[in-house]
């Protein structure tokens, strides 16, 4: 019986507005960094211990959002290494194979990001092709955990027994969030390669539906199963960053197009 109030309690929360979880002190993001440059400063004290970026821009390399209203203006974005930027540094899926290699072109979602205000601080570090969900397979090292006890010392000092994994693949991208070196970041997701990081990490992780955000520029893994996802310290900034991101894309032919969108919207608005 005592068991069975537990889940009964438990329970209940499942019912719990999102917008309630957003705002409550529990969940709201206490240490994201609001602009690039604080990002910037705290990816140079935090990533020589985390190892989570395998790459990340300088603040003369800092953009500015050309309108106030924007509404990504300014957040410091994070980008797995798997998804095409056109920054100098590699889309290298953490591979040796690809170390060298860089994009002539950007992913769709990371040109919408920026297009909304959003500033790509860097490319995050992840197993290699993505293959691992504990970010140790990887031509950068493995990442480490935020919530490791000594991860506040130099990688190279820690003893690996120490070493706390932070999930993968997308292991770089749940640490920096939850680091406070980014206010979101990108990663992809085939089989739990957001959400198990972003959950061993203590973030929001979300997988959206096949579809809803275009693969074009993303490195497949499973191209029937692949999603890029999206991973924050709140509900609402996954919310927020999924608003734009979830954008019709002709050069992704499993992207959903504009008129299926409609149609999904409208019969989701006569059963409600």
């Amino acid at each position: 019986m005592r068991r069975s109030l537990r889940a009964l309690q438990f329970n209940s929360s499942w019912h719990t507005s999102y917008k309630t979880y957003a705002g409550s002190r529990q969940y709201r993001s206490t240490s994201a960094p609001v602009t690039a440059i604080g990002a910037l400063e705290t990816i140079a004290k935090r990533n020589p211990a985390l190892n989570a970026f395998a790459s990340h821009i300088t603040p003369a390399e800092i953009g500015s959002s050309e309108t106030s209203d924007d509404p990504l203006k300014d957040w410091p974005i994070a980008v797995k290494a798997n998804i095409a930027t056109t920054l100098p540094s590699a889309t290298s899926c953490a591979s040796r194979a690809l170390d060298t290699y860089t994009s002539p072109y950007q992913a769709s979602v990371v040109d919408s990001l920026e297009g909304a205000g959003a500033v790509v601080v860097g490319k995050t570090n992840m197993d290699e092709f993505g293959m691992g969900s504990k970010n140790m397979f990887s031509m950068y090292g493995a990442a480490i955990n935020p919530h490791t006890p000594s991860s506040g010392a130099k990688r190279k000092d820690m003893a690996e027994s120490d070493h706390r994994t932070p999930g993968g693949s997308s292991g770089g991208s749940a640490a920096a969030v939850a680091a406070g070196m980014c206010r979101a970041a990108l990663g992809s997701d085939t089989g739990g390669s957001v959400r198990l990081p972003a959950a061993w990490c203590g973030v929001v992780g979300f997988k959206p539906t096949f579809g809803r955000i275009s693969r074009h520029g993303l490195v497949a893994y499973g191209s029937s199963l692949d999603t890029i996802g999206i991973i924050a310290r709140n509900v609402a900034d996954v919310q927020t960053v999924f608003s734009v991101a979830a954008a019709p894309d002709p050069l992704d032919m499993t992207c959903m197009s504009s008129p299926l969108r409609a149609r999904i919207k409208a019969l989701a608005d006569s059963r409600s």
